[in-house]
Order: C-alpha cells, then structure tokens, then sequence
C-alpha cells in the first residue's frame, strides 16, 4: 500500500511568531472517507510532531527521501561478526 501513499506540502504561517513552515502530511482513508494527517506512518522512527521545513526546498527533499524509500526510513545491515 505504500506504493498508493498520497502526500502533499502545506504552508503554515505563524502570525503570532512571525514564520512559515512547509509541512508534510499523508491522505488516510476509511471506509468513504478521506483526510489528511501529519501523522506520516514511518517505520522505525518515533514521530513527535508534524515533519517539514522553513523552506519549501527543505520540504521537497525530505518527501522525496520518504517516497523513494516508501517509508522505511532507518536501515540495518550487519557489517561484522
């Protein structure tokens, strides 16, 4: 289902702090029903708030990390025995 996974960047302007921020978030659905969440479904990572960038740059490159490794975003490989 990964390779279904439907994403998009949303500006969010902070008037009362004065930034912007480029935030990533994931459609989910149920049953008829569809959303967005900044709740990305990431394996191996332990996600405290939503996950983007001050830049829509920074945005890109970290969405495309997430796609082109579906997800998986920590790898493991034995290296010594």
């Amino acid at each position: 289902n990964e390779k279904n996974m439907k994403y998009r960047i949303v500006r969010v302007e902070n008037h009362l702090i004065d930034t912007v921020r480029y935030v990533i978030e994931r459609e989910k659905s149920f049953l008829w029903s569809k959303s967005w969440t900044t709740e990305l479904g990431l394996q191996d990572v332990i996600q405290n708030g939503p996950i983007g960038a001050p830049t829509y740059d920074g945005a890109i490159w970290k969405l495309n990390r997430i796609k082109v490794n579906r997800g998986n975003m920590v790898r493991r490989g034995v290296i010594n025995e």
